[in-house]
């Protein structure tokens, strides 16, 4: 088929109607790819089949996950922040907030692999499941990586290359995972670091912009040592000692009731 045709309406509308009707996910995922091979003829596509894909792969317990994250976020970036958040425009909230929860799992999870490969905190286990316990309330997420962390996450990671940014000021194997959960960001620091709070409002002390904090290419260490509301070391976590302080707080200040027994690390 020529180029001309490809590109016509009735072929593009075609497209549209087949991946909403169409549930066979095998099927979506093997002309997704074929799309994705000629994406400059195919872009118009993309937002639909991204909106129809994402809920069904949901719908058949996260079978394609994997390569729609790799595909979706090659080619329309992250829905969250920066200028490519534009790209989802056409893209309904509810897949929106369905990657953007993919992200940051993905985020969670190259986090602690760092921390699981370079061995600094013997105890991460704990941390990691603590966090994947709110996982569901954490709308943004990005990490930022010492030089050697940075080659570290590439190689971890060969497929959904995520935009982490510099860490500066820190070690070279230093690395650090912010999030937002509310109206707060987090930062926890790979190397037995503290957990520290701070407030959206405070950032406007430190960039232009609450988003900078997520959007910014790199951040100094200092910066997070500045202007926090709670700071936590991860004392005792074999008895849940700062697990059930920070969970407290979170239900204090975000609402969020979660009890021992959806972050205990079952050993």
């Amino acid at each position: 088929m020529t180029n001309f045709y490809k590109a016509s309406n009735f072929i593009q509308a075609a497209l549209k109607i087949f991946f909403r009707t169409n549930k066979n996910i095998a099927v979506q995922l093997k002309i997704l790819a074929e799309l994705d091979s000629e994406f400059d003829t195919y872009k118009n596509i993309f937002p639909p089949a991204t909106d129809a894909l994402i809920q069904n792969v949901v719908a058949n317990q996260n079978f394609g996950k994997r390569k729609c994250m790799e595909i979706f976020y090659r080619r329309l970036g992250d829905p969250r922040f920066g200028d490519t958040r534009f790209n989802w425009d056409n893209v309904s909230q509810r897949s929106k907030n369905i990657f953007g929860h993919w992200l940051s799992a993905e985020d969670l999870e190259t986090f602690f692999e760092i921390i699981r490969q370079t061995a600094v905190d013997k105890m991460w286990r704990y941390r990691e499941k603590f966090w994947r316990a709110y996982l569901p309330y954490i709308t943004k997420t990005k990490i930022f990586l010492g030089s050697n962390a940075k080659s570290l996450a590439a190689q971890l990671k060969e497929n959904v290359k995520l935009n982490h940014g510099d860490l500066r000021g820190a070690a070279a194997n230093q690395s650090v995972f912010i999030f937002q959960i509310g109206r707060y960001i987090f930062s926890e620091w790979s190397h037995n670091g503290k957990l520290r709070v701070h407030k959206i409002e405070s950032t406007l002390n430190l960039f232009e912009t609450a988003a900078d904090f997520f959007e910014h290419d790199f951040i100094s260490r200092s910066v997070l040592e500045k202007n926090f509301i709670e700071e936590r070391i991860h004392s005792s976590p074999k008895t849940y000692f700062w697990q059930r302080e920070v969970s407290e707080w979170l239900k204090e200040s975000c609402g969020i009731d979660k009890t021992q027994k959806d972050w205990r690390l079952e050993t």
